[in-house]
């Protein structure tokens, strides 16, 4: 799997299953950027976030049309932004729930990349504001 775990305070780690798992035990609001889900990704997201394996399954898959489906404890988005390159789209999986936010994707995402930018940056955000926030408000 390759990810970034962003904290909110804006900083930012590999995406390894012991971190995000200390990172969901102590509370913190959190964001985790999967480019390669791979299977320890997807094994991460039903045994860490408890995401339903239906979710899991469909997340496994690209090429989906854009879809919303609420599972209770989670809701799962598909969408799409932006590519690098301006000129064509690319394809994010999200999971949002109360204390954490999920983006998988397999190509560059210009609009991830530049508020995963934005948020490591001192000032990058307005005082008092946490990430996760921002970012639930924005997409």
């Amino acid at each position: 799997m390759k990810g970034s775990l962003i904290r909110t305070d804006g900083s930012s780690v590999p995406a390894t299953p012991e971190d995000v798992k200390d990172a969901l035990g102590d509370g913190s609001l959190l964001w985790v950027d999967i480019c390669d889900i791979g299977s320890d990704g997807l094994t991460m997201l039903s045994e860490q976030f408890g995401v339903h394996p239906l979710a899991v399954e469909d997340v496994a898959e690209f090429g989906q049309r854009p879809k919303i489906e609420d599972f209770g404890n989670v809701v799962y988005l598909v969408s799409y932004g932006m590519a690098a390159d301006g000129k064509n789209f690319s394809e994010v999986h999200f999971f949002i729930a109360g204390n954490f936010l999920i983006t998988i994707r397999r190509d560059d995402c210009h609009v991830l990349d530049q508020l995963r930018d934005r948020i490591g940056k001192p000032g990058g955000l307005p005082n008092g504001t946490r990430p996760i926030r921002l970012i639930l408000l924005h997409h």
